[in-house]
């Protein structure tokens, strides 16, 4: 059984998780998944719905927003996902003339190929932040070396950090990169993040530069369950969850230590098989910390000063403490 995945272009994460899933995932005759090169985050949306074979792409949770907004899929509930991923960050690469986002006005910026989930999001941020450039359409290569002819002012990048492209720059090339302040317009759509010395040696010097991110999300279609694509979709989900530890490992991708399979992906359905495991992972995992929580109680001597409706507060308390502190 092959399932086949979409990617984003060849410099984004979404390549190289791919390569992850590929690897981990295929066990011979029973799941092959096989990655396929996208041509950007809205052909593969489009490709998802109409190109025979494509079960499930990997697309940023802005750009399905886009599409819902533009009524570009048949039905709301057309497009399901599988699970939410790791943090994209934007990256705005400017001459060193140009000290804020505010300063863009009335300049060119290059904002990556025209479809591309970079060309979505960057329109979408300097609509948000009411800044007026010039926008043009390049891929990443070519928009580099715009922005050192001084053809543009600046490139907006959005690609999970380190980007290749971006870590291999000197300090030597008069370009830095330009804060992106999470404004009241940003803070429903974007996570406040920071791109450090660590990541990009050249570019960042001393303080980290705030900026945002958006998430990448694994999507697919809905199907009748007993149709093939359900099937290997299926296939795909079980397989995903159960092996999950793996990507974990030494020499994969380091984005995936930053997925949570619980996360949701609000205002949206998910496939009813991930729905499931992750309902199953969640209460596994509660349980695990509701015994450990009993065992604390136990030691410490609280357990007899407490009724049951006290303790269960209390561990309710506990968990919404734990989920506040692993939000971003």
């Amino acid at each position: 059984m092959t399932v086949e995945m979409l990617t984003d272009d060849p410099y984004g994460m979404g390549a190289r998780t791919s390569a992850d899933l590929a690897a981990v995932m295929d066990d011979g005759s029973r799941l092959r998944v096989l990655p396929v090169a996208g041509r950007g985050a809205m052909q593969n949306v489009a490709d998802l719905l109409y190109l025979k074979g494509i079960d499930i792409a990997i697309v940023q949770s802005d750009v399905l927003s886009y599409v819902r907004r533009q009524h570009l899929m048949p039905s709301e509930s057309t497009i399901q996902y599988i699970a939410k991923l790791y943090p994209e960050e934007v990256h705005v690469l400017a001459r060193d003339d140009i000290k804020a986002l505010g300063d863009l006005a009335g300049q060119s910026v290059c904002i990556g190929l025209h479809g591309s989930g970079s060309a979505i999001t960057a329109a979408a941020l300097m609509h948000s932040l009411d800044i007026a450039a010039k926008l043009s359409y390049a891929d990443e290569p070519e928009a580099l070396e715009q922005l050192r002819q001084g053809k543009v002012a600046a490139v907006i990048l959005v690609a999970a950090k380190p980007a290749p492209l971006l870590a291999s720059l000197g300090d030597n090339e008069g370009l830095h990169l330009l804060p992106v302040p999470l404004t009241k317009p940003l803070v429903e759509t974007y996570l406040p993040t920071s791109l450090s010395a660590q990541d990009y040696p050249g570019l960042v010097d001393g303080k980290p530069v705030d900026t945002v991110a958006i998430s990448a999300v694994m999507v697919t279609l809905s199907a009748s369950p007993d149709s093939p694509r359900a099937h290997r979709v299926s296939r795909f989900v079980t397989t995903f969850f159960s092996r999950f530890d793996r990507l974990l490992e030494p020499g994969r991708a380091p984005k995936w230590r930053e997925v949570s399979l619980g996360a949701q992906l609000p205002g949206w359905v998910r496939f009813p098989e991930a729905q499931a495991l992750a309902q199953r992972q969640t209460a596994a995992h509660q349980a695990t910390l509701q015994h450990s929580f009993d065992a604390y109680l136990t030691q410490t001597g609280s357990a007899g000063a407490l009724d049951g409706t006290q303790k269960a507060a209390l561990f309710r308390d506990f968990l919404r403490w734990r989920e506040d502190k692993a939000s971003p």
